[in-house]
């Protein structure tokens, strides 16, 4: 179990392990200049303030390590991805043309997702979705980074959801 704790007069979210103990720094200020690793840069999306783009990232990174997801991303996956990374957190409402959907929103956000390295993927949908579906999804978000982009997803069913919501966390690695 994971939790977060935010501190908004800081622009820094903490993620916590079982143990309590620090496991990821979030912060929406330069990894230069914040003492604590690992961690990771958020950019806000336009219009975004730092605190909101913090809960956003809490919210999708805690989604992204729900136990009771169908297809569950582990923890050190997580951290893995996104430690000493810049990221962008890219939600996508998956409809007729979700590859449509995806550079839509990563235009929104002026996102070159050729300079991504690495993406988590979560997948929010119906019970009734096929695998192939949830496959094709997480191909939109691989095909528009790099080719030797790391990707890991998961995907968390809903009985009362009728729609698909595809959150990916794009990362690009930091010079320290």
């Amino acid at each position: 179990m994971f939790t977060f704790g935010i501190d908004d007069n800081q622009s820094v979210a903490t993620l916590y392990d079982e143990d309590g103990g620090a496991a990821l720094t979030l912060t929406t200020i330069p990894l230069t200049d914040i003492d604590r690793f690992p961690a990771t840069r958020v950019i806000p999306a336009p219009g975004v303030s730092d605190d909101d783009a913090l809960k956003q990232i809490a919210e999708a990174l805690l989604s992204f390590l729900d136990m009771n997801s169908f297809i569950h991303i582990d923890p050190s996956d997580v951290l893995q991805a996104c430690t000493s990374a810049t990221v962008h957190v890219v939600r996508f409402r998956a409809e007729n043309d979700a590859n449509k959907a995806f550079s839509d929103a990563l235009a929104l956000q002026s996102i070159n997702p050729t300079r991504c390295d690495g993406a988590l993927v979560n997948i929010d949908a119906p019970n009734d979705i096929l695998l192939s579906t949830a496959s094709s999804l997480v191909d939109v978000v691989r095909d528009a980074i790099q080719p030797d982009a790391q990707i890991i997803w998961g995907m968390a069913l809903d009985s009362q959801r009728d729609d698909i919501i595809v959150t990916a966390i794009l990362a690009k690695k930091e010079e320290l």
